[in-house]
Formats: structure tokens, sequence, C-alpha cells
């Protein structure tokens, strides 16, 4: 094989894999339907930042949801 034919087999073999990953990842989030409405994430008994941190980060990496907000609510004042 020439040089020049080397390089084309390399080129059309990246852009046959970057078309393989631009599909999956289309299809990864594909599996979500994205509207205004907010999710809240609440903890259980003894649970915490951290645990509900957890479900969040879980639901970022499958590509449904993104941190916002936190809030954090304790007794009320009088």
């Amino acid at each position: 094989m020439k040089k020049w034919q080397y390089w084309t087999l390399g080129i059309v073999g990246l852009l046959y894999l970057g078309g393989i990953f631009g599909v999956v990842q289309h299809q990864r989030t594909q599996h979500y339907w994205h509207t205004h409405t907010p999710t809240v994430f609440v903890h259980g008994w003894r649970g915490g930042a951290h645990s509900t941190d957890q479900m969040i980060t879980a639901a970022e990496n499958a590509g449904a949801a993104h941190k916002a907000l936190t809030v954090r609510i304790g007794p009320a004042d009088n």
C-alpha cells in the first residue's frame, strides 16, 4: 500500500468511529423526556446531602438531569 492509502484508511476509520460514538451518545440521552418540570430528590430517614448527591450524580452521568439547586430546610424560628 502507498502512503496516501494508509492516510485515507486512517481518516475513514476515525470518521467511522466518530459516527458510532455520536450515535451511541444520541441514543443514550433519548431515553429521557427533557421538560422544564423540576425533579426534587428528598432523602429518606437518616439520609443527608451525601446520599442525595449520589442519586443526582447518577442521574447526571446517565444524561437524565443536572443539579441546579440545593435547598436546606431546618426548624422554624418562632
